[in-house]
């Protein structure tokens, strides 16, 4: 007795198109993975961050908050990638401000005139977050990676999801 079998290779031309299709799709799926990871640390840290209770001259309100972003890479074979949760500091403008400036310069010559301040620049997140000799830590980023295995999951689910659509 003996069995013939026809169409095996429809089948593996088949599989290696699936495959090739999986493989051009899988950085894609990664970089959404990690930046829906990515989003859900950013949304847990958010709340935990201090905001002034009102502008000023020299600093507007809601600075910090506004500077937590997040940059994801993707490593050139494209099978694994790194996202980090940063305080950027590409939101910054400058303006100036006249006010009368008594300064002395190496020559002992008083300066005066206007003076260029960075209203969005977040330089002192990290006296905020982790505290100086005066002053207590707030933690917010602490806090925030609390929520780490929860994002863990959400890379992974996201992952998978746009895998199963590839192959669907």
């Amino acid at each position: 007795m003996t069995v013939k079998i026809t169409g095996l290779s429809e089948l593996k031309k088949a599989t290696n198109a699936l495959e090739k299709k999986v493989v051009n799709h899988q950085k894609t799926a990664i970089r959404r993975g990690l930046n829906a990871g990515a989003k859900e640390l950013k949304n847990a840290i958010k709340p935990h961050v201090p905001v002034l209770a009102s502008s000023t001259r020299f600093r507007k309100s809601g600075t910090l908050k506004k500077s937590v972003r997040h940059e994801t890479t993707i490593a050139r074979s494209g099978n694994s990638g790194k996202t980090k949760i940063f305080i950027s500091d590409k939101n910054k403008t400058s303006s100036v401000i006249s006010r009368k400036r008594n300064r002395r310069d190496a020559k002992g010559r008083l300066r005066t005139g206007p003076i260029k301040v960075y209203l969005n620049d977040p330089y002192y997140w990290y006296m905020v977050d982790r505290g100086t000799v005066n002053m207590r830590g707030r933690h917010f980023m602490k806090k925030g990676e609390d929520r780490a295995s929860a994002a863990l999951e959400t890379v992974k689910r996201t992952v998978e999801n746009e895998i199963k659509k590839v192959i669907k």
